[in-house]
């Protein structure tokens, strides 16, 4: 949060098309829902990073769980435009194994897939909880005033000039996007008001005395 969504299990999309990007990326400029902050472009959710060997690895989706006796496997995607998860070719769990999406169809806010080397339900269950990541260098360049969630991971966060303590990580309840400091504070992505050396929020009146 990419983290840019927690792990679990093992983790596993085309050529990317252009507001794909795994949008964990936003122009700053008018606040809207979590992952952006002003004037933001649509931002996919949950964003982690980890490494694998040399690559850096972002976080588009995870498999949450099995679907029908065939092998297909139900993904939740993190992506801006959610399809995108699988427009990067194969995808990579944290511990670096590789899953190719053979066959993807919409399901409510999820999709079912079908990947390469998965034959049955067990095999499909077995991947419940499974991250996905793609390589940092597949994602499209980044506009003008966009960053990917990932960018955010250590750096310090103030309010009205008081550091709250550095990112964390990223978490998504379903009510939108939380950015997780070191302290455990949880605060609404929407909050976020600049980004560079630091994170500058604009949280509301008495955010802060609420927690």
């Amino acid at each position: 949060m990419i983290w840019p969504s927690p792990l679990a299990g093992e983790g596993g999309a085309h050529a990317p098309d252009e507001g794909l990007h795994w949008r964990k990326s936003f122009a700053l400029s008018a606040p809207h829902p979590p992952l952006r902050s002003a004037m933001v472009p649509p931002l996919p959710q949950g964003e982690r990073v980890g490494f694998v060997g040399e690559d850096m690895l972002v976080h588009v989706a995870t498999i949450i769980g099995a679907h029908g006796i065939k092998g297909e496997v139900k993904v939740r995607s993190f992506t801006a435009v959610p399809k995108d998860f699988a427009s990067y070719g194969p995808l990579t769990s944290q511990n670096g194994h590789v899953f190719e999406i053979k066959k993807i169809r919409p399901q409510t806010d999820d999709f079912i897939c079908m990947l390469m080397n998965v034959a049955d339900r067990n095999a499909a269950e077995a991947l419940r909880g499974t991250e996905l990541f793609v390589a940092r260098e597949k994602l499209p360049p980044l506009k003008e005033g966009e960053f990917y969630l990932s960018d955010l991971q250590g750096k310090i966060c103030f309010a009205d000039g008081k550091a709250l303590g550095p990112v964390a990580g990223f978490q998504n309840f379903g009510a939108g996007e939380l950015m997780e400091l070191a302290s455990g504070l949880l605060i609404p992505v929407s909050c976020i008001a600049s980004v560079g050396e630091q994170v500058i929020l604009n949280l509301p009146d008495g955010f802060l005395n609420e927690e």
